[in-house]
Protein backbone atom coordinates (compact mmCIF):
# COMPACT_ATOMS: atom_id res chain seq x y z
CA UNK A 1 0.00 0.00 0.00
CA UNK A 2 2.89 2.40 -0.53
CA UNK A 3 1.89 5.83 -1.74
CA UNK A 4 3.34 6.60 -5.20
CA UNK A 5 5.62 9.56 -5.66
CA UNK A 6 4.50 12.41 -7.91
CA UNK A 7 6.74 11.08 -10.70
CA UNK A 8 5.27 7.58 -10.30
CA UNK A 9 1.72 8.93 -10.29
CA UNK A 10 2.38 10.49 -13.69
CA UNK A 11 3.90 7.27 -15.05
CA UNK A 12 1.88 5.08 -17.47
CA UNK A 13 2.47 2.16 -15.07
CA UNK A 14 -0.02 3.75 -12.71
CA UNK A 15 -2.61 4.52 -15.39
CA UNK A 16 -5.96 2.68 -15.12
CA UNK A 17 -6.48 0.18 -17.94
CA UNK A 18 -9.16 1.07 -20.48
CA UNK A 19 -11.70 -1.66 -19.79
CA UNK A 20 -14.95 -0.48 -21.33
CA UNK A 21 -16.15 1.90 -24.05
CA UNK A 22 -19.46 3.28 -22.91
CA UNK A 23 -21.93 6.11 -23.05
CA UNK A 24 -23.18 7.73 -19.90
CA UNK A 25 -26.83 7.87 -18.97
CA UNK A 26 -26.27 10.98 -16.82
CA UNK A 27 -25.14 12.14 -13.42
CA UNK A 28 -26.80 10.70 -10.34
CA UNK A 29 -26.39 10.33 -6.63
CA UNK A 30 -27.87 7.37 -4.82
CA UNK A 31 -27.80 6.27 -1.20
CA UNK A 32 -28.18 2.50 -1.58
CA UNK A 33 -24.68 1.07 -1.82
CA UNK A 34 -26.05 -2.39 -2.63
CA UNK A 35 -27.49 -1.02 -5.87
CA UNK A 36 -24.03 -0.40 -7.30
CA UNK A 37 -23.85 2.37 -9.86
CA UNK A 38 -20.89 0.77 -11.56
CA UNK A 39 -22.98 0.15 -14.68
CA UNK A 40 -24.45 3.62 -14.70
CA UNK A 41 -22.19 3.86 -17.71
CA UNK A 42 -23.85 1.52 -20.21
CA UNK A 43 -23.48 1.44 -23.98
CA UNK A 44 -26.45 2.88 -25.85
CA UNK A 45 -25.26 4.02 -29.26
CA UNK A 46 -26.27 1.97 -32.29
CA UNK A 47 -26.78 4.76 -34.82
CA UNK A 48 -25.46 5.22 -38.35
CA UNK A 49 -24.94 7.99 -40.88
CA UNK A 50 -28.32 9.24 -42.13
CA UNK A 51 -28.48 8.37 -45.83
CA UNK A 52 -32.32 8.17 -45.93
CA UNK A 53 -32.17 5.08 -48.13
CA UNK A 54 -34.46 3.16 -45.78
CA UNK A 55 -36.32 5.88 -43.92
CA UNK A 56 -35.81 9.09 -41.98
CA UNK A 57 -33.06 7.60 -39.75
CA UNK A 58 -34.29 9.23 -36.56
CA UNK A 59 -34.88 12.70 -38.04
CA UNK A 60 -38.28 14.27 -37.34
CA UNK A 61 -40.10 16.55 -39.77
CA UNK A 62 -43.53 17.48 -41.06
CA UNK A 63 -42.25 19.72 -43.85
CA UNK A 64 -39.26 18.03 -45.52
CA UNK A 65 -40.02 15.16 -47.90
CA UNK A 66 -38.07 11.94 -48.43
CA UNK A 67 -37.69 11.59 -52.18
CA UNK A 68 -35.83 9.79 -54.97
CA UNK A 69 -35.08 10.99 -58.49
CA UNK A 70 -35.73 14.53 -59.71
CA UNK A 71 -37.96 16.99 -57.91
CA UNK A 72 -41.21 17.92 -59.74
CA UNK A 73 -40.16 21.43 -60.77
CA UNK A 74 -37.73 22.07 -63.62
CA UNK A 75 -34.54 24.08 -63.07
CA UNK A 76 -34.35 23.38 -59.34
CA UNK A 77 -33.58 20.53 -56.97
CA UNK A 78 -31.35 17.47 -57.43
CA UNK A 79 -31.89 14.54 -59.78
CA UNK A 80 -30.59 11.93 -57.29
CA UNK A 81 -29.18 11.64 -53.81
CA UNK A 82 -25.64 12.67 -52.95
CA UNK A 83 -22.86 10.52 -54.41
CA UNK A 84 -25.33 8.90 -56.80
CA UNK A 85 -27.51 7.44 -54.05
CA UNK A 86 -31.27 7.15 -54.49
CA UNK A 87 -32.99 8.93 -51.58
CA UNK A 88 -32.60 12.31 -49.90
CA UNK A 89 -34.69 14.87 -47.96
CA UNK A 90 -35.86 18.03 -49.66
CA UNK A 91 -38.03 21.12 -49.28
CA UNK A 92 -40.59 21.46 -52.10
CA UNK A 93 -41.11 25.13 -52.96
CA UNK A 94 -43.89 24.90 -55.54
CA UNK A 95 -46.96 27.03 -54.78
CA UNK A 96 -48.09 27.59 -52.04
CA UNK A 97 -44.62 27.03 -50.55
CA UNK A 98 -42.80 29.46 -52.82
CA UNK A 99 -42.67 32.59 -50.65
CA UNK A 100 -41.04 32.74 -47.18
CA UNK A 101 -42.23 29.31 -46.02
CA UNK A 102 -40.15 27.71 -43.26
CA UNK A 103 -39.16 24.02 -43.43
CA UNK A 104 -37.34 22.19 -40.64
CA UNK A 105 -36.09 18.71 -39.72
CA UNK A 106 -34.50 17.86 -36.36
CA UNK A 107 -32.98 15.07 -34.34
CA UNK A 108 -32.09 14.45 -30.69
CA UNK A 109 -28.74 12.90 -29.72
CA UNK A 110 -28.19 11.24 -26.34
CA UNK A 111 -24.59 12.46 -26.13
CA UNK A 112 -23.19 15.88 -27.13
CA UNK A 113 -22.52 16.42 -30.84
CA UNK A 114 -19.04 17.79 -31.53
CA UNK A 115 -18.92 17.55 -35.36
CA UNK A 116 -21.43 17.35 -38.23
CA UNK A 117 -20.83 16.35 -41.86
CA UNK A 118 -23.55 16.60 -44.49
CA UNK A 119 -24.28 17.20 -48.17
CA UNK A 120 -26.68 19.86 -49.44
CA UNK A 121 -28.14 20.77 -52.84
CA UNK A 122 -29.37 24.35 -53.32
CA UNK A 123 -30.10 24.96 -56.98
CA UNK A 124 -32.55 27.40 -58.54
CA UNK A 125 -33.06 31.07 -59.27
CA UNK A 126 -35.38 31.40 -56.26
CA UNK A 127 -33.22 29.58 -53.69
CA UNK A 128 -33.74 30.98 -50.20
CA UNK A 129 -31.72 30.53 -46.99
CA UNK A 130 -30.67 27.33 -45.23
CA UNK A 131 -29.43 26.92 -41.65
CA UNK A 132 -27.93 24.21 -39.48
CA UNK A 133 -28.67 24.90 -35.82
CA UNK A 134 -27.78 23.30 -32.50
CA UNK A 135 -29.57 23.29 -29.17
CA UNK A 136 -28.85 22.16 -25.63
CA UNK A 137 -32.45 21.34 -24.71
CA UNK A 138 -34.43 21.48 -27.99
CA UNK A 139 -35.98 24.89 -27.27
CA UNK A 140 -33.40 27.59 -27.97
CA UNK A 141 -31.29 27.04 -31.10
CA UNK A 142 -27.93 28.53 -32.12
CA UNK A 143 -26.94 28.89 -35.78
CA UNK A 144 -23.91 26.75 -36.63
CA UNK A 145 -23.94 27.19 -40.45
CA UNK A 146 -26.01 29.02 -43.06
CA UNK A 147 -26.15 29.52 -46.83
CA UNK A 148 -28.25 31.85 -49.01
CA UNK A 149 -29.04 31.77 -52.74
CA UNK A 150 -28.32 29.57 -55.74
CA UNK A 151 -25.27 27.29 -55.20
CA UNK A 152 -25.45 25.54 -58.57
CA UNK A 153 -26.77 22.21 -59.77
CA UNK A 154 -24.52 19.96 -57.67
CA UNK A 155 -24.19 18.49 -54.21
CA UNK A 156 -21.85 20.25 -51.80
CA UNK A 157 -20.14 18.67 -48.76
CA UNK A 158 -19.89 20.56 -45.46
CA UNK A 159 -18.18 19.85 -42.14
CA UNK A 160 -19.18 21.86 -39.07
CA UNK A 161 -17.46 21.80 -35.68
CA UNK A 162 -19.63 23.46 -33.03
CA UNK A 163 -17.80 25.52 -30.43
CA UNK A 164 -17.90 24.00 -26.95
CA UNK A 165 -16.76 27.21 -25.25
CA UNK A 166 -18.41 27.63 -21.87
CA UNK A 167 -19.22 23.94 -21.63
CA UNK A 168 -22.11 24.10 -24.15
CA UNK A 169 -23.22 20.62 -25.21
CA UNK A 170 -25.49 20.38 -28.27
CA UNK A 171 -27.87 17.43 -27.96
CA UNK A 172 -30.25 18.61 -30.73
CA UNK A 173 -29.58 19.40 -34.39
CA UNK A 174 -32.00 21.13 -36.75
CA UNK A 175 -31.82 21.90 -40.46
CA UNK A 176 -34.07 24.81 -41.43
CA UNK A 177 -34.85 26.30 -44.81
CA UNK A 178 -36.86 29.38 -45.76
CA UNK A 179 -38.06 29.49 -49.36
CA UNK A 180 -37.29 32.46 -51.58
CA UNK A 181 -39.46 34.40 -53.99
CA UNK A 182 -40.56 31.75 -56.49
CA UNK A 183 -40.99 28.05 -57.29
CA UNK A 184 -37.41 27.44 -58.43
CA UNK A 185 -36.08 27.20 -54.89
CA UNK A 186 -35.99 23.53 -53.82
CA UNK A 187 -33.40 22.63 -51.15
CA UNK A 188 -32.11 19.12 -50.34
CA UNK A 189 -29.89 17.44 -47.72
CA UNK A 190 -28.32 14.00 -47.57
CA UNK A 191 -25.64 11.89 -45.84
CA UNK A 192 -25.84 13.57 -42.44
CA UNK A 193 -23.11 12.23 -40.18
CA UNK A 194 -22.56 13.31 -36.58
CA UNK A 195 -19.71 12.78 -34.20
CA UNK A 196 -20.80 12.41 -30.60
CA UNK A 197 -18.89 12.34 -27.34
CA UNK A 198 -18.68 8.92 -25.74
CA UNK A 199 -16.84 7.81 -22.61
CA UNK A 200 -14.02 5.54 -21.59
CA UNK A 201 -14.45 4.09 -18.12
CA UNK A 202 -11.25 3.61 -16.16
CA UNK A 203 -10.42 0.88 -13.68
CA UNK A 204 -11.97 1.22 -10.23
CA UNK A 205 -9.68 2.45 -7.46
CA UNK A 206 -10.87 0.23 -4.62
CA UNK A 207 -7.63 0.44 -2.59
CA UNK A 208 -7.40 -3.36 -2.25
CA UNK A 209 -3.89 -4.87 -1.76
CA UNK A 210 -4.37 -7.35 -4.62
CA UNK A 211 -4.62 -4.48 -7.11
CA UNK A 212 -1.48 -3.45 -9.02
CA UNK A 213 -0.83 -0.71 -6.49
CA UNK A 214 -3.18 -0.27 -3.52
CA UNK A 215 -3.51 3.47 -4.22
CA UNK A 216 -4.13 2.93 -7.97
CA UNK A 217 -2.05 5.93 -8.95
CA UNK A 218 -3.58 8.32 -6.42
CA UNK A 219 -0.97 10.51 -4.73
CA UNK A 220 -1.94 11.67 -1.26
CA UNK A 221 0.59 14.32 -0.38
CA UNK A 222 1.15 17.83 -1.73
CA UNK A 223 1.81 19.87 1.38
CA UNK A 224 -1.53 18.89 2.95
CA UNK A 225 -2.45 16.08 5.34
CA UNK A 226 -2.41 12.62 3.75
CA UNK A 227 -5.30 10.20 3.54
CA UNK A 228 -4.66 6.86 5.28
CA UNK A 229 -4.88 3.39 3.72
CA UNK A 230 -7.42 1.84 6.08
CA UNK A 231 -9.08 -1.47 6.91
CA UNK A 232 -11.90 -1.77 9.45
CA UNK A 233 -13.11 0.90 11.85
CA UNK A 234 -11.40 4.21 12.47
CA UNK A 235 -9.76 4.83 15.86
CA UNK A 236 -12.36 7.30 17.16
CA UNK A 237 -15.87 6.30 18.24
CA UNK A 238 -18.96 7.91 16.69
CA UNK A 239 -17.23 8.88 13.46
CA UNK A 240 -15.86 7.30 10.31
CA UNK A 241 -16.77 3.98 8.67
CA UNK A 242 -16.45 0.57 10.28
CA UNK A 243 -15.74 -1.18 6.98
CA UNK A 244 -15.06 -0.47 3.31
CA UNK A 245 -17.84 0.18 0.81
CA UNK A 246 -16.74 -3.01 -0.98
CA UNK A 247 -13.80 -5.25 -0.24
CA UNK A 248 -11.69 -4.59 2.84
CA UNK A 249 -9.76 -1.36 2.30
CA UNK A 250 -10.59 2.31 1.75
CA UNK A 251 -8.96 5.76 1.99
CA UNK A 252 -9.59 7.55 5.29
CA UNK A 253 -9.13 11.05 6.67
CA UNK A 254 -8.24 10.84 10.37
CA UNK A 255 -9.35 14.00 12.20
CA UNK A 256 -8.11 13.33 15.72
CA UNK A 257 -5.83 16.00 17.23
CA UNK A 258 -3.81 17.63 15.67
CA UNK A 259 -5.85 17.23 12.45
CA UNK A 260 -8.83 19.35 13.48
CA UNK A 261 -9.58 21.96 10.78
CA UNK A 262 -7.06 20.32 8.46
CA UNK A 263 -7.09 19.91 4.67
CA UNK A 264 -6.67 16.34 3.31
CA UNK A 265 -6.06 15.70 -0.40
CA UNK A 266 -5.35 12.94 -2.86
CA UNK A 267 -4.99 13.51 -6.58
CA UNK A 268 -4.21 11.83 -9.89
CA UNK A 269 -3.13 13.10 -13.31
CA UNK A 270 -5.22 11.51 -16.10
CA UNK A 271 -3.53 13.28 -19.01
CA UNK A 272 -1.77 10.51 -20.94
CA UNK A 273 -1.34 12.44 -24.16
CA UNK A 274 -4.16 11.07 -26.30
CA UNK A 275 -7.42 10.88 -24.38
CA UNK A 276 -9.74 13.83 -24.03
CA UNK A 277 -10.63 15.49 -20.72
CA UNK A 278 -12.22 13.95 -17.65
CA UNK A 279 -16.03 13.95 -17.93
CA UNK A 280 -17.41 12.00 -14.94
CA UNK A 281 -16.09 11.02 -11.51
CA UNK A 282 -17.95 8.27 -9.62
CA UNK A 283 -17.09 7.25 -6.06
CA UNK A 284 -18.34 6.03 -2.68
CA UNK A 285 -18.07 8.27 0.36
CA UNK A 286 -18.74 7.93 4.10
CA UNK A 287 -19.24 11.13 6.13
CA UNK A 288 -20.32 10.32 9.68
CA UNK A 289 -19.76 12.40 12.81
CA UNK A 290 -20.89 15.64 14.42
CA UNK A 291 -17.69 17.44 13.33
CA UNK A 292 -17.64 16.37 9.68
CA UNK A 293 -16.48 19.20 7.41
CA UNK A 294 -16.60 19.73 3.64
CA UNK A 295 -15.76 17.15 0.94
CA UNK A 296 -15.11 18.35 -2.63
CA UNK A 297 -14.30 16.76 -5.99
CA UNK A 298 -12.01 19.13 -7.89
CA UNK A 299 -10.42 19.15 -11.34
CA UNK A 300 -7.60 21.07 -12.98
CA UNK A 301 -5.79 21.25 -16.29
CA UNK A 302 -2.33 19.73 -16.62
CA UNK A 303 -0.64 22.51 -14.67
CA UNK A 304 -2.41 21.50 -11.45
CA UNK A 305 -2.47 25.11 -10.30
CA UNK A 306 -6.08 26.28 -10.63
CA UNK A 307 -8.61 23.78 -9.25
CA UNK A 308 -12.34 23.91 -9.96
CA UNK A 309 -14.91 22.28 -7.66
CA UNK A 310 -17.44 20.09 -9.47
CA UNK A 311 -19.16 18.44 -6.49
CA UNK A 312 -19.39 19.16 -2.77
CA UNK A 313 -21.00 17.70 0.35
CA UNK A 314 -21.02 19.21 3.84
CA UNK A 315 -21.64 17.79 7.30
CA UNK A 316 -22.87 14.53 8.83
CA UNK A 317 -24.43 12.17 6.27
CA UNK A 318 -25.14 9.31 8.75
CA UNK A 319 -23.22 6.10 9.42
CA UNK A 320 -23.43 4.55 5.96
CA UNK A 321 -21.73 4.59 2.59
CA UNK A 322 -23.20 6.70 -0.22
CA UNK A 323 -22.49 6.66 -3.96
CA UNK A 324 -22.19 9.72 -6.17
CA UNK A 325 -21.38 10.59 -9.76
CA UNK A 326 -20.50 14.16 -10.71
CA UNK A 327 -20.34 15.58 -14.23
CA UNK A 328 -17.27 17.72 -14.85
CA UNK A 329 -17.36 21.07 -16.66
CA UNK A 330 -15.41 20.48 -19.90
CA UNK A 331 -14.66 24.20 -20.35
CA UNK A 332 -11.83 24.00 -17.80
CA UNK A 333 -10.08 21.23 -19.82
CA UNK A 334 -10.00 18.89 -16.81
CA UNK A 335 -7.06 16.47 -16.85
CA UNK A 336 -6.38 16.09 -13.13
CA UNK A 337 -8.78 15.01 -10.37
CA UNK A 338 -8.41 15.82 -6.67
CA UNK A 339 -10.33 14.59 -3.61
CA UNK A 340 -10.29 17.58 -1.22
CA UNK A 341 -11.55 17.36 2.36
CA UNK A 342 -11.52 20.11 4.97
CA UNK A 343 -12.17 18.68 8.44
CA UNK A 344 -14.46 20.39 10.91
CA UNK A 345 -14.04 21.86 14.37
CA UNK A 346 -13.64 18.66 16.41
CA UNK A 347 -12.36 15.08 16.39
CA UNK A 348 -15.62 13.50 15.20
CA UNK A 349 -15.01 14.32 11.56
CA UNK A 350 -13.46 11.20 9.97
CA UNK A 351 -14.50 10.38 6.39
CA UNK A 352 -13.89 7.46 4.00
CA UNK A 353 -13.48 7.29 0.20
CA UNK A 354 -13.72 4.10 -1.86
CA UNK A 355 -14.28 2.80 -5.41
CA UNK A 356 -13.25 5.87 -7.41
CA UNK A 357 -13.98 5.64 -11.15
CA UNK A 358 -12.94 8.36 -13.60
CA UNK A 359 -14.42 8.38 -17.12
CA UNK A 360 -12.87 10.40 -19.92
CA UNK A 361 -14.26 11.49 -23.27
CA UNK A 362 -13.40 10.26 -26.73
CA UNK A 363 -15.02 10.88 -30.10
CA UNK A 364 -16.86 8.31 -32.18
CA UNK A 365 -18.57 8.91 -35.51
CA UNK A 366 -22.14 7.71 -35.54
CA UNK A 367 -21.24 5.34 -38.35
CA UNK A 368 -19.41 3.36 -35.67
CA UNK A 369 -22.10 0.72 -35.44
CA UNK A 370 -21.34 -0.69 -32.00
CA UNK A 371 -19.97 0.93 -28.86
CA UNK A 372 -21.03 -2.00 -26.67
CA UNK A 373 -17.62 -3.61 -26.27
CA UNK A 374 -15.17 -4.16 -23.46
CA UNK A 375 -12.29 -4.73 -25.92
CA UNK A 376 -11.84 -8.34 -24.84
CA UNK A 377 -10.82 -10.85 -27.56
CA UNK A 378 -14.32 -12.36 -27.48
CA UNK A 379 -16.11 -9.02 -27.72
CA UNK A 380 -17.99 -7.67 -30.72
CA UNK A 381 -15.50 -4.98 -31.69
CA UNK A 382 -17.60 -3.40 -34.43
CA UNK A 383 -15.34 -0.87 -36.20
CA UNK A 384 -12.60 -1.12 -33.53
CA UNK A 385 -9.28 -2.95 -33.96
CA UNK A 386 -7.97 -4.87 -30.95
CA UNK A 387 -4.30 -4.25 -30.15
CA UNK A 388 -2.61 -6.22 -27.41
CA UNK A 389 0.47 -4.83 -25.65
Amino acid sequence: GAVPTIAEARSPRFRPELTDATQVAGPLEQHDTAARRRKLLSSTSNASVSTFESGYNGWNTTTFTRHSGSTPTANTGPTSGAEGSEYYLYAETSSPNDHDVLFDVSRHFTEPVIAIDFSYHMYGADAGTAWLKGSVDGTQYTTLWSRTGNSGDSWHDVSVFPSTDGGVDYHYLQFSYESGGGEEGDFAIDNIGATVTAYILGETSGFEPDEEVAWNGWATFDGTQSFNWMMGATSTDNTGPSYAATGSYYAQAETSTPNIGTVFTMWQDFDDGYLNPVKYVSFDYHMYGSDVGVLEIQTASTDGITWTTGWTKTGNQADLWHSATCQIDSSVDPRMVRIYYTSGTGELGDIGIDNIEVSRTFSCDLDCTNLDTNFEPSANLGPWTLTET
